[in-house]
This record gives structure tokens, sequence and C-alpha cells, in this order.
């Protein structure tokens, strides 16, 4: 029987050169529209660092940058909905805190359709 990773969303995939030719590709496209010399620089030397570094030091930084990200977007999408009064968001925050304690009883109001 042949057994399958779980999906990793914070593992790179890719191979260091081709994350190296979006970011030339990207340094290119701001060359072209007027974007901040020093953004530019900065980026080219982001490159180049890349390219300078070993893989197995790239794609541990590549993790640890893809799961910074994840957390951002996750947590920039609960602001959002506290934002808006959305009942998702208070239901994660309190999931963790229900599980430990073995109570997945849903808040009153999670019921209501708004």
């Amino acid at each position: 029987m042949m057994s399958i990773d779980p999906l990793d969303p914070d593992e790179l995939a890719l191979p260091k050169e081709r994350v190296v030719e979006i970011l030339k590709l990207i340094v290119s496209r701001w060359e072209n529209n007027g974007t901040s010399r020093l953004y530019v620089l900065a980026l080219k030397g982001f490159r180049l660092a890349i390219k300078a570094t070993p893989d197995n030091i790239f794609k541990t930084f590549w993790k640890q940058t893809l799961m910074f990200v994840n957390e951002l977007l996750y947590e920039n999408g609960k602001a959002q909905g506290r934002s808006r009064g959305e009942v998702w968001v208070s239901i994660l925050d309190s999931a963790k805190s229900k599980i430990a304690k073995g109570d997945f009883d849903l808040p009153p109001d999670a019921s209501e359709v708004k």
C-alpha cells in the first residue's frame, strides 16, 4: 500500500532557482514601472543572497517565512471579520480553550442568521 505524506502548506516545493527567477521578474517589473530604486536595489540584494545561500538553509528560511505569512493572513482575516462584527471570529478565538475543556457548545448567537 502506498502511503501519502500529508500536505504541509509551509513546505517550499519550488526549487531555489525558480524562486530566484520569480524575484528577477519582479525586479524587472519594478524597474519598468518606476518603483523606487531603493526597493529595486533591496530586492536585487535579496535575490543575490538567496542564490548564495545553501539549499538546506534556504528551505528552512522559506518554511519559517511561509509560516509567518500564513499566520499573518490568518490573523488579518480574523481582524477583518472582527471589524465587521462577524461571529465566527469569536468562535475561533475561543475554540482552543473549548477543545481543551471538552466544551464544544457554540455561543447562543452563533446560530442566528444575519
